[in-house]
């Protein structure tokens, strides 16, 4: 479907069905909105048995002033009346660099080799 960045401010807008589109503004580093759009990008309220649901602690989130608010931290499912939309998958990972000898905070540019295989 796409990705969202958290450091990017600009707002962006996925379908999710022939139905249903949700657009994710970024609130803070951390957060953002999830809210329910049309075709021209217009806010509209969420239909009942829409529902936005954190897979990692298995609960609902509630929605407030029209909007869901969803983190980087979590992964999420959108169902309307039980039946899945669509995933919203955290891809946490890490970049690991080589420090350079005897240079405080200067890291060679070329990453890690993984060496677990």
């Amino acid at each position: 479907m796409g990705t969202f960045f958290f450091k990017k401010p600009e707002a962006r807008t996925f379908v999710i069905s022939n139905n249903y589109r949700i657009r994710l503004t970024k609130i803070s580093p951390l957060s953002a909105s999830l809210q329910l759009v049309d075709e021209h990008n217009e806010i509209m309220n969420f239909p009942a048995g829409f529902h936005v649901r954190d897979t990692l602690y298995n609960e609902d989130l509630l929605q407030v002033a029209g909007m869901y608010v969803v983190s980087w931290m979590s992964n999420y499912t959108i169902s309307v009346n039980d039946v899945v939309m669509a995933k919203i998958y955290n891809q946490r990972q890490f970049a690991i660099f080589k420090a350079k000898e005897n240079v405080v905070g200067e890291y060679d540019a070329e990453e890690l080799a993984d060496e677990s295989a």
